[in-house]
């Protein structure tokens, strides 16, 4: 019992262990690539799915075909800047169209070149003219508007 305990509060004060040292190995994900080598940061090649493995090329899709988004970022992004949560914060954001089906999230590549398509921000309009040195206040207006004589509770 007090060598348990014992070993629990040194634990507690020594230095924090890394990953390699409590055992743990570091998983490849497919988003983690370098833009150089094609390759995870931990030197393993991620995983391509096997329907974009047989037609790697963009053009070989018809725009209305559904894609995963792991297969979108594969075909159109291997290994660039846009990942699988990219594309999900962007559907979250009703950025980019698509279907859940069975539980899962699909995308066409029409709806992946809207999404990447540039856009010119439209500049906000100006607010309306107030009068000047005073902003509109709404509750001041509607307090001025009952105090008005045969408005308010003082009328005739």
């Amino acid at each position: 019992m007090t060598t348990r305990r014992r070993r629990r509060s040194i634990r507690k004060y020594s230095a924090p262990r890394t990953g390699a040292e409590r055992g743990h190995r570091r998983e490849a994900r497919g988003s983690c690539l370098s833009s150089r080598t094609g390759q995870s940061q931990n030197g393993r090649r991620a995983k391509i799915p096997e329907r974009i493995a047989r037609r790697p090329d963009a053009r070989q899709w018809s725009s209305d075909e559904l894609l995963t988004l792991h297969e979108a970022v594969a075909l159109l992004w291997p290994t660039g800047p846009v990942t699988v949560s990219s594309l999900r914060t962007a559907i979250r954001h009703g950025d980019l169209g698509h279907a859940r089906i069975a539980g899962k999230i699909f995308t066409t590549p029409a709806a992946l070149a809207e999404l990447a398509a540039c856009v010119k921000r439209q500049p906000d309009k100006p607010a309306a003219a107030a009068p000047a040195g005073r902003q509109p206040d709404a509750l001041a207006d509607y307090l001025a508007a009952l105090l008005r004589p045969g408005i308010g509770a003082g009328g005739p």
